[in-house]
């Protein structure tokens, strides 16, 4: 139960952390690119 708890958190923080990379690597290129 509590493993299964954990795993949950750990997958949504990961994904949230995944989400935010992207976001600022999308960010970090259309702020640098001339396009």
């Amino acid at each position: 139960m509590y493993l299964h708890l954990l795993l949950v958190l750990l997958l949504v923080v990961s994904s949230n952390i995944i989400i935010i990379i992207y976001h600022y690597f999308h960010l970090y290129q259309h702020q640098y690119s001339p396009l």
